[in-house]
């Protein structure tokens, strides 16, 4: 009977185990989703309130902005960006989103830095912030008016695999492997 040289697949094998525990540092590049959620007031001659909500994708590692929609009532959703672009003083972020209707809005919000590590002005390693100050809501008929906004962007909750399973992944592949050249030895 002819022996079978287990060599490859062992080191196969534990390439898959490490390929599977460094799977999840991997996945750390992706888009980030963050929640918007926040109150606006018309600051000119006919005074209007309202809350809004909105979500907005950014990837943190090279700090750009992939999409962002604002959604306000009775109005149509801001979604198509036109201006995204940091300042460095004061550190902050502004967006500039128009609707299907012509509308648009021009937001800005703060990016602070954190344990002196953060680019001012950047989206690198941003986590949230918050959504402060003046801001310009324009009609496609009618004049653009101001408002004040105040909202908080906070990372939104998405389910996320257990740290486990990666490397409950791997290890049953390895004992697969295992068995398997067990059995081919045996046989």
């Amino acid at each position: 009977m002819k022996s079978i040289n287990l060599k490859p697949l062992k080191l196969f094998l534990l390439a898959s185990l490490l390929t599977c525990g460094f799977l999840p540092a991997l996945a750390s590049a992706t888009p980030v989703k963050f929640d918007i959620n926040g109150h606006y007031a018309r600051t000119d001659f006919f005074p209007v309130a309202g809350d809004f909500t909105g979500t907005m994708d950014a990837d943190t590692a090279t700090g750009k902005l992939l999409s962002f929609e604002a959604l306000f009532p009775e109005l149509a959703t801001f979604n198509d960006v036109w201006d995204s672009r940091g300042s460095k003083k004061p550190p902050q972020w502004t967006v500039g989103a128009s609707n299907a209707w012509g509308d648009y809005l021009s937001l800005t919000f703060i990016t602070p830095q954190v344990d002196g590590h953060r680019k001012r002005g950047s989206l690198v390693d941003f986590d949230g912030g918050f959504i402060t100050g003046d801001g310009v809501i324009g009609f496609l008929f009618g004049p653009p008016y101001r408002a004040s906004f105040s909202a908080d962007i906070t990372p939104a909750q998405v389910s996320v695999p257990e740290p486990a399973a990666p490397g409950m992944f791997g290890a049953g592949v390895l004992l697969l492997g295992l068995f398997v050249g067990l059995r081919c030895r045996y046989d």
